[in-house]
């Protein structure tokens, strides 16, 4: 490892240079980005993906971005393309996209480019991550644990192995660990023995086919709830389905609208779904949690939900057998692989803290109105260690794929000890 101190300040980090080892975890889209930008700056990089490329965004594919296609991607991205495939046509700029679009069209493409092709490792499960030789509670100086490598146990296959590196970034998102839909943001009783079953994405309109007469529980206020609730009740199948909806929140609309929401499609999607139960073709119970939800013995799933009043009692109770359930109630990071290392999380989201307290002073307002952030949000105690992309939110919602791509700006600012360095301002 090649690591020289730089001058002495607040966040005390120190500048690598190339050609330092650098592993990504996570080859979804800003894994992919990293690893891009790390390659063109000279960096040995190694991306590790536990299933193939980006395969989360094909779990959502038929669902419409609301930003457009020069939001979702970056200018040294759509460079690399051209240069590799003159003949593959990128999507217009201002072009809203599919997650099937985005896929085909910028993501798999970019994945398949000289830089990084050959430098990613999919179907490999980063199992932990921490130093060599110290461990989390030695309480050693900064420049003790930079000299300490980076031990990094996979497994690929039924083999586990180690590998090293100087610089490690977690860019695992959150898509594979769902939030429980139980009261308090805890497993519902039973829960455990039927999660397996519940519906985590929005259905496909072949899906959506398939649940005639069916009885669904909707779990959730969020633009995935809002998508399910408009693709269950656009599916003629579902004509005859009995479609309940519960929301923690007792607000007169069950989905927050955003005044002079500069997203059309989004508006739009927020109004569709609120309109769903004022047509009556969705009924909503208000204020409600999921104390208790068992699978019987024909595949139906009683629920037991206790619902809020103005009392000093527990609420109301109501018991309701459906067939389906769509559980929309958000995901979290897995901080389990960096347990060893010296990482501050936040209390309330579970991401960085620094980055988390910033993003709690602004509050939970919209994603397009976000203060700017700063390299030193992306400083942790652990040296040479960063969370980037939607997992840095942890359990915040409001992640923008524009932001991961200022966050890769910002960290090569820091390990590349350069503040002017801005690969997609020179692609412009």
């Amino acid at each position: 490892m090649q690591a020289k101190a730089i001058a002495e300040n607040e966040t005390n980090f120190m500048a690598i240079d190339t050609p330092a080892h650098i592993i990504i975890i996570g080859a979804g889209p800003i894994g992919l980005e990293t690893a891009l930008y790390s390659r063109y700056l000279g960096y040995q990089v190694t991306l590790i993906e536990k299933d193939e490329v980006c395969q989360h965004v094909l779990r959502w594919q038929h669902i419409s971005m609301f930003s457009r296609f020069g939001d979702n991607s970056s200018t040294l991205g759509r460079a690399a393309i051209a240069g590799q495939s003159p003949e593959h046509p990128l999507d217009a700029l201002d072009q809203l996209q599919t997650g099937a679009q985005w896929f085909k069209n910028y993501l798999e493409p970019l994945s398949h480019t000289d830089l990084i092709v050959d430098h990613i490792r999919t179907n490999t499960k980063v199992l932990s991550v921490s130093r060599s030789w110290l461990i989390k509670t030695d309480l050693a100086d900064r420049q003790s644990r930079v000299a300490d490598s980076f031990r990094v146990l996979i497994q690929d296959g039924n083999q586990e192995t180690v590998i090293t590196a100087d610089i490690v970034i977690d860019t695992s998102g959150v898509l594979g660990q769902p939030n429980p839909i139980g009261a308090g943001g805890g497993t519902a009783i039973g829960e455990n023995n039927c999660h397996q079953q519940f519906h985590r994405l929005s259905p496909t309109a072949e899906q959506a086919a398939t649940l005639t007469n069916q009885r669904i529980l909707v779990v959730g206020s969020g633009h995935t709830a809002a998508h399910t609730l408009v693709n269950l009740t656009q599916a003629r199948s579902t004509a005859d389905a009995t479609i309940t909806w519960i929301t923690r929140n007792s607000n007169q609309l069950g989905i927050a609208t955003i005044a002079n929401d500069p997203l059309s499609t989004r508006r739009d999607l927020v109004q569709q779904a609120n309109q769903t139960v004022a047509s009556k073709q969705v009924t909503r119970i208000a204020g409600t949690i999921i104390h208790r939800i068992t699978q019987q013995d024909a595949g139906t799933f009683e629920v037991e939900l206790h619902q809020q009043d103005d009392g000093e009692n527990d609420g109301r109770q109501i018991t309701l057998v459906v067939d389906q359930v769509f559980a929309h109630t958000g995901f979290q990071p897995d901080n389990s692989i960096f347990r060893e290392l010296q990482v501050h999380l936040c209390y309330a989201t579970e991401g960085p803290i620094k980055l988390a307290a910033k993003l709690l002073d602004h509050g939970p307002e919209d994603c397009l109105d976000q203060s700017p952030l700063s390299a030193t949000d992306l400083i942790n105690p652990e040296p040479n260690f960063y969370v980037l992309g939607v997992k840095s939110y942890g359990r915040n919602s409001n992640f923008l794929f524009s932001v991961g791509l200022q966050q890769i700006t910002q960290l090569f600012q820091i390990i590349g000890d350069r503040k002017d360095l801005d690969l997609y301002a020179t692609f412009k």
